[in-house]
């Protein structure tokens, strides 16, 4: 689950079709053509920005690329719910900035870090799976994995994007 538009939004989405998962994006328009091509499921909320709470509230652990402001508020949200993040380091912006930090005084949920994607997935899997920090336990994390949504990447590397959060919904079925 992802926000639906360009850069690691469509990257998650390619990466999760390539591995036969289900895509569901969240997108802040109402025409549903502004999704990328690798959407099975469009939410097209019409009310911008905003959508990053649905996309953060529906998440059980969240990833974070790069980013800019918009990934910033959609940490802040999964870390006022108590959800797992996850900052894949080395991609600048927001992930850089918050990888191993707590995003406030209240010290909710410390923000992981990870140095490739692969450990940025595994992280993520393993505190959402487990029902770690504010997440509920999957009934069946096999299930969960296979669906996960994940950045699409050659040899360890990820290709050059635009930051974003990258939201896993663990426990809907897909």
């Amino acid at each position: 689950m992802t926000g639906g538009l360009g850069g690691v939004m469509e990257a998650a989405g390619r990466g999760a079709k390539e591995k036969g998962g289900m895509v569901v994006g969240i997108i802040p328009n109402e025409d549903m053509s502004y999704a990328n091509p690798y959407c099975d499921i469009i939410i097209p909320t019409g009310i911008g920005f905003a959508r990053n709470f649905i996309t953060a509230y529906s998440a059980d652990a969240a990833i974070v690329v790069g980013g800019g402001a918009g990934t910033f508020i959609e940490a802040c949200v999964a870390y006022q719910k108590g959800k797992p993040i996850v900052a894949l380091t080395g991609t600048g912006g927001t992930a850089d900035k918050i990888a191993d930090t707590f995003l406030d005084d209240r010290k909710t949920v410390k923000v992981i870090s990870a140095s490739s994607p692969k450990d940025a997935v595994d992280q993520a899997l393993d505190h959402a799976t487990n029902g770690k920090k504010g997440v509920k336990s999957s009934s069946s994390p096999q299930a969960s994995i296979d669906h996960l949504l994940h950045v699409s990447t050659r040899q360890g590397q990820l290709p050059p994007l635009h930051g974003g959060l990258l939201a896993f919904l663990l426990d809907a079925g897909l």
